[in-house]
């Protein structure tokens, strides 16, 4: 899923606040990734194994910031909270299971790096994580990401009990800094940004929802990152054991 709204006021900004921002980023990255993301799958879908919903929410960023609301009286994430209240009309909770929503939002900037939004599910995260890892895209999945609390489209889901990731920078200090400004536009998204996003989650599909293979991501091995920290601690402890043995051989002969 992904907002396609835009703030409609720029609060952050120095000029103009009372205006709409642009949304390139915020809104707008996540929609586009979404889109190809789509034709991509469509591509092999009798190879899927599950069905695949492709949300678009609307009024997600009209809430109320620095003394400003973007639509007066609203409160955040006002699509998500309207369609998770009829989520039972739209599938058969009895016959169906409703695995995963994974919530794309403002993945376009530059120098790309997701933190772990605290709600989010841990084997989910660390399934998405790896594949990027996988994919190569080190900084972007961070093996210690920065962990934040963020009110998002995802918080609906969750509190359905529903697995849920949001995949979302650090937008308070991080290097994207045209969070809710006028500078949110084409010219501050970066293309490498969007492919790293689509490409992790292409992969993500194929791992765990394609008819050849058995894997399920909630009863997933190690991570990458801990089979590292195992790897690195494990050869730290057979140096350091070594290193005793050959002292104390030393020492005997030199007693000796």
């Amino acid at each position: 899923g992904a907002h396609w709204d835009s703030r409609n006021v720029a609060e952050k900004d120095t000029e103009n606040q009372s205006s709409p921002i642009p949304g390139a980023n915020d809104g707008g990255s996540g929609v586009a990734v979404l889109l190809e993301l789509a034709r991509v799958l469509y591509a092999y879908k009798d190879e899927l194994d599950c069905q695949v919903w492709f949300l678009y929410i609307d009024a997600e960023d009209q809430g109320y910031s620095r003394g400003m609301y973007g639509l007066e009286g609203w409160y955040w994430s006002e699509g998500s909270l309207a369609f998770v209240a009829e989520l039972d009309n739209y599938y058969n909770s009895s016959v169906e299971l409703f695995e995963c929503f994974i919530l794309l939002d403002m993945v376009g900037g530059s120098n790309l790096q997701f933190i772990k939004e605290f709600r989010s599910d841990e084997a989910l995260h660390d399934s998405i994580f790896d594949e990027g890892v996988k994919l190569g895209y080190y900084e972007a999945f961070p093996s210690r990401p920065k962990v934040m609390a963020i009110t998002d489209d995802h918080v609906a889901f969750d509190n359905y009990g529903i697995s849920v990731i949001d995949l979302i920078i650090d937008f308070v200090e991080g290097d994207w800094t045209y969070h809710h400004t006028h500078s949110d536009d084409l010219s501050n998204i970066d293309i490498e940004s969007l492919l790293i996003t689509g490409l992790t989650l292409e992969s993500f599909m194929k791992t765990y929802y394609t008819l050849n293979q058995n894997k399920d991501w909630r009863n997933t091995d190690l991570p990458i990152s801990v089979y590292l920290s195992i790897t690195v601690g494990s050869l730290f402890l057979v140096g350091l054991l070594v290193n005793l043995i050959l002292r104390k051989k030393l020492r005997t002969k030199s007693t000796n």
